[in-house]
């Protein structure tokens, strides 16, 4: 477009030099340079003057390093260097012209001084003429009226000369050069308007972007917020879960400590166990040649044991047998003896201690806080006959066979047995023996049916054993029957066999486990528990017989009634800091205990 508007101007230049050459395309930039400055020079000695209309323009446009503002709007306007030569070409040819009219030169050249600096306000706006179609459209116009107008000025200062030569000529119409300039000024004024619109639009957008970029930015803050606290909680959960971890890694390694220590114990309770089953093995033995006395002298028992136990109405054998035999089945039984029964106790505790790591380490505690009362190292030290009844108030299941309070037992048992092996140990679960279907010992029945059994080991151990008050037919039939009373008769005759320097230490667990009313259970029980609390305050009693109950949880007001008050002890519930029952411990705490206060209950007389 811009070549053109500025070959539409070419023929006019043409017309006034008359030949003096064409208008290529090809001419260079330099050739165009000199050309102006030999007319500049030659201009300046004519006029002797620094304000040639060639200099002017120089001045206003092509002195570009040290004219820059005046040369830019120009360039910025017309950037094609074929379209700038040939306006200033005709600028200058113009203002060469007009110099004989200089009211018309100087509106000339005001003209396109104000032209520029209107050009020159319009590039100030920071708006490229070339990169936006409405302001290159404009520009283009503003551009062709300026081609317009030159070349409509070139014809009427021409006309102007010819005018005075051909008078007579008739001339066409030309428009006033005011009006020629004053379009062109409002071209340069719609340029300006135009490119103020632009501005606005541009600025519009780029506040609308601005405010979309600060939306999305604050978007993205506050994601970076959200990602950022997100991270935090990831931090921190992953701080709990390696402190967790940390945690239970230090507990594994106290259990595994805790894990050696019991092993270590159990293996010592158990080893106990062994020597205390080799020693009942020994009496086995010497329980069969007792019984075999009829085909010979015994060679354990001497001959007033002899005398004494042939003066019953009843064999030891025979005893042993009704003892063993399921209720009824007594008075007919003739099957050979069976002396197996006589390990029951130690597989018992066997079952107790090997199920230790079973028990939570928690009510292993609540267990062991026993040990912290004056009452129970009472029990233990004092040297009269004695019965303790403890409610263990442990978070266990009731229907469990084995509680903490058992394990307690066991170990407390075990423990006395390695430390006094002269004593006699009677040992029950009745966790273990509620099941008839299991065995002969379960319910009431079964427990003072196998204290009797061991009771009459021990003394046959001890040699002491005489059943010469085994004289009536009818007490005889009342232990065929399993009567309870008779049981318990029983019971208190055999103890009193033994010396004044013995202790029994009776250990009976969970004793809750029978009170139930299936098949009259809690009166056989509570028959036994009234005659054993008789036998204990027997004033007459020679050993000094200790009984040892447990409940695991909370006796019932029942249960709880039948025991005296001197008699009872009850484990707080919320029993803390306590140690585990394992064999060292209990051992420790029996050797050493912490704040026994011996002898602070009275006798019984």
């Amino acid at each position: 477009m811009l070549t053109i508007l500025s070959r539409k101007l070419q023929p006019s230049i043409q017309s006034y030099l008359k030949g003096a050459g064409t208008f290529n395309h090809k001419t260079t930039r330099e050739e165009w340079e000199a050309l102006y400055d030999d007319i500049s020079t030659a201009e300046a000695k004519a006029t002797e003057s620094d304000n040639g209309p060639l200099e002017i323009f120089n001045k206003m446009v092509l002195k570009i390093g040290e004219k820059s503002d005046y040369v830019d709007p120009w360039i910025n306007l017309i950037p094609n260097s074929y379209g700038l030569c040939v306006v200033k070409s005709g600028f200058a040819l113009l203002l060469s012209m007009a110099k004989a009219h200089s009211e018309t030169r100087q509106a000339i050249f005001n003209a396109f001084t104000t032209v520029r600096d209107t050009i020159g306000a319009a590039s100030s706006r920071g708006v490229a003429f070339q990169s936006h179609s409405s302001v290159y459209r404009v520009a283009g116009e503003l551009y062709g009226s300026i081609v317009d107008a030159i070349q409509e000025l070139l014809t009427i200062v021409e006309n102007r000369k010819e005018s005075r030569s051909r008078r007579t000529r008739k001339k066409a119409q030309l428009r006033d050069p005011k009006e020629i300039l004053n379009s062109v000024k409002e071209k340069a004024d719609a340029l300006l308007t135009e490119v103020d619109n632009c501005r606005d639009s541009v600025i519009q957008k780029t506040g609308k972007d601005t405010h979309q970029t600060l939306g999305k930015v604050e978007i993205i803050y506050w994601k970076a917020i959200d990602i950022r606290e997100s991270v935090s909680r990831v931090q921190k959960g992953q701080d709990k879960q390696l402190s967790i971890i940390e945690n239970i890694n230090q507990k594994q390694d106290v259990l595994l400590q805790l894990s050696r220590c019991r092993e270590d114990s159990n293996e010592g309770l158990l080893q106990i166990i062994r020597d205390q089953q080799r020693k009942h093995q020994a009496t086995v033995t010497q329980l069969e040649s007792i019984i075999s006395l009829l085909t010979g002298p015994d060679p354990y028992i001497s001959a007033n044991r002899r005398e004494g136990t042939s003066k019953g109405a009843i064999s030891l054998e025979r005893l042993l047998r009704i003892l063993s035999s399921s209720p009824g089945t007594a008075a007919n039984n003739r099957r050979e003896l069976d002396l197996d029964f006589l390990k029951m106790r130690d597989n018992d505790l066997h079952t107790i201690v090997s199920s230790a790591a079973t028990i939570h380490p928690t009510s292993q505690s609540q267990a062991f806080s026993a040990l912290n009362h004056d009452r129970l190292f009472d029990w233990m030290y004092v040297e009269h006959p004695d019965l303790l009844f403890i409610d263990g108030n442990c978070q266990v299941n009731a229907t469990d066979s084995i509680s903490p309070l058992s394990l307690l037992c066991a170990r407390v048992g075990l423990t006395l047995a390695n430390m006094e092996p002269e004593n006699v140990f009677v040992h029950f679960y009745c966790g273990l023996h509620v099941d008839p279907g299991r065995n002969n010992w379960s319910g009431p029945d079964g427990m003072i049916r196998s204290i009797l059994v061991q009771i009459i080991a021990a003394l046959v151990d001890k040699d002491l054993l005489d059943l010469s008050f085994l004289n009536r037919r009818s007490f005889i039939r009342g232990l065929e029957n399993h009567d309870t009373y008779t049981l318990c008769h029983l019971l208190h005759d055999l103890v009193q066999q033994f010396d004044s320097d013995t202790t029994i230490y009776c250990f009976i667990d969970g004793v809750s486990r029978f009170d139930v009313d299936y098949r009259g259970t809690f009166g056989l029980l509570k028959v036994i528990i009234d005659r054993i609390e008789g036998i204990v305050e027997d004033d007459s009693l020679k050993p000094k017989l200790k009984v040892f109950m447990t409940v695991p949880i909370r006796s019932s007001h029942r249960l709880r009634s039948i025991i005296e008050d001197d008699f009872y002890i009850s484990l707080s519930p919320h029993a803390a800091g306590g140690r585990q029952l394992s064999g060292g411990s209990v051992a420790s705490s029996i050797r050493n205990p912490s704040t026994p206060s011996f002898g602070s209950r009275p006798p019984f007389y």
